[in-house]
């Protein structure tokens, strides 16, 4: 099992540019990555079933397939709808489920687009590595690195909480010289060292008397602002762990007690790092996780 050590520390110092991305960044050690995405729906939304009731109560332990099971059925139904299949593949628990994004359509009609999908240029400060994102095709040959990216966000059920599964696939595009094949017809890429995950992302927990009017707070800037930030993160785990080369063996297995919708939740992983608002582990059925701690709402806000 391969858990990031100095983690946190890198991901603390992950700093956001302000270039565009057809400019020069200046640092030696840059990498390009050409991001891949469903073109018909970069983002997908889903209401959360609670899985106690389908599976029966559980007392908020959390079983290794439990996440895997909810991001498979969901990856399903996106497969589905994608290609023109629509609801009639969704079970009628998922339909339901999925009504509690009504209100928010305008909005995520708003994020759900091309714009949204790509993150500004990042600097991974562990070995100062400038990382620069890419969605035109014809520029795909500079790439070094290509990411296949599948968001996948969920609500529960009272508002209380959003979360992310994003199934991500980043591989190394090598030079694959002209003179090394049968027929040179120039430069191309060849992929090697692929790694596939999923990362889970759950936002913070909030203390508000209404959790649905919170979302729609600021013409829905809380909601996009907090599904931008999450789609973020969720890439930069992936980026540190590859690009940043933040690895180590052998860290000891523990129980990591977390919140979700405002229920405690109890899993088996491996810490990458924590402090007291939020905790960053490996789940036993190797999901990256990045969550909320029991205490995060009496945490300094300077943490």
């Amino acid at each position: 099992m391969r858990i990031w050590k100095g983690f946190y520390l890198c991901f603390l110092f992950f700093s956001v540019a302000s270039s565009a991305q057809t400019e020069s960044y200046g640092a030696q050690n840059q990498h390009q990555v050409f991001l891949k995405y469903n073109e018909k729906s970069p983002f997908m939304f889903m209401g959360k079933i609670d899985t106690n009731k389908v599976n029966g109560a559980s007392g908020g332990i959390l079983y290794p397939g439990d996440n895997a099971l909810v991001f498979f059925t969901a990856v399903l139904t996106h497969a589905a709808i994608s290609g023109g299949v629509g609801s009639s593949r969704m079970t009628k628990e998922q339909e339901e489920a999925n009504k509690i994004f009504d209100d928010y359509q305008p909005y995520i009609q708003r994020f759900n687009s091309v714009e949204s999908i790509v993150v500004s240029p990042l600097n991974v400060a562990a070995n100062n590595a400038d990382v620069v994102f890419l969605t035109d095709k014809s520029l795909k040959i500079n790439a070094q690195w290509e990411m296949d990216v599948a968001p996948i966000f969920f609500m529960t059920q009272n508002f209380g909480s959003l979360i992310l599964y994003n199934k991500i696939l980043l591989q190394e595009n090598v030079l694959d010289e002209p003179k090394k094949r049968k027929k040179p017809t120039g430069s191309s890429r060849k992929s090697v060292n692929k790694n596939e995950r999923i990362v889970v992302v759950i936002s913070d927990p909030i203390a508000v008397p209404d959790y649905r009017n919170f979302w729609s707070n600021n013409e829905g800037g809380q909601f996009l602002g907090t599904l931008k930030n999450m789609y973020k993160e969720s890439l930069l785990l992936v980026i540190a762990n590859r690009i940043g080369n933040q690895r180590a063996e052998g860290v000891e297995q523990i129980t990591v007690r977390y919140m979700e919708d405002g229920v405690k939740k109890i899993e088996r992983g491996y810490v990458i790092s924590s402090n007291c608002k939020r905790t960053l582990f490996e789940s036993l059925s190797g999901e990256i996780k990045s969550v909320p701690n029991l205490d995060f709402l009496s945490c300094p806000s300077s943490v």
